[in-house]
């Protein structure tokens, strides 16, 4: 999102300096509440250029959040008037992610770009049932997951591989990271649909 967002400013500085753009066009601090949601919500390191974006997106959700961001606040259930980085971290980002999931990625675009309540606030709920939904599947499938490791005896084996029909595979990256802290080793998940297995995996860095 940061290099996205710099990306458009190089674009608006040459613009500019052709002639295309006045210099009062199209001003992008209007977008760094987005710039924070997306840093935040792909979990990069809030240092350098990333902090000072975020610190000042932050500040603009806090003090006048568009319909989308509004409404996806009000979902879930955030009190305080400052918006900080856990709050997207822990509950707006699951609700957006849970889009591409579950649903549809574009829901969430559709969100973050409506202009009215009404639209803002049907998608929200929309994105709040499914991120509902995905902590229940998630729960199941770690559970079912952890099961199977252990009637397996896998504690000896130095990568763990669990298998099962029908765990979606919106939410087996989530599992595999999961059992990866639970199992202290790298965790392999597959999840079976009509003999088709899509499998994700986890592994600590070095």
């Amino acid at each position: 999102v940061g290099l996205a967002f710099y990306f458009v400013a190089a674009v608006r500085t040459a613009l500019t300096r052709r002639g295309h753009l006045n210099r009062d066009e199209l001003d992008l601090r209007d977008l760094l509440d987005l710039v924070a949601l997306g840093t935040v919500a792909d979990v990069m390191p809030l240092n350098g250029n990333n902090r000072i974006l975020v610190y000042h997106g932050l500040g603009r959700i806090s003090k006048s959040p568009r319909e989308g961001i509004r409404s996806l606040i009000r979902t879930a259930r955030i009190r305080s008037f400052q918006i900080r980085s856990d709050h997207i971290a822990n509950q707006l980002a699951q609700r957006l992610n849970a889009a591409g999931r579950l649903g549809e990625a574009g829901e969430a675009l559709e969100l973050l770009i409506a202009d009215n309540r009404r639209d803002a606030m049907r998608l929200a709920e929309r994105l709040d049932q499914l991120s509902q939904e995905r902590r229940l599947l998630e729960t199941s499938i770690v559970e079912a997951a952890k099961r199977q490791a252990e009637e397996r005896e896998q504690a000896a084996e130095p990568v763990l591989v669990v298998a099962g029909e029908g765990w979606h595979r919106g939410v087996l990256g989530i599992v595999a990271a999961r059992l990866m802290e639970w199992s202290g080793k790298p965790a392999v998940i597959i999840g079976f649909d009509n003999g088709v297995g899509i499998g994700s995996a986890r592994a600590r860095g070095q």
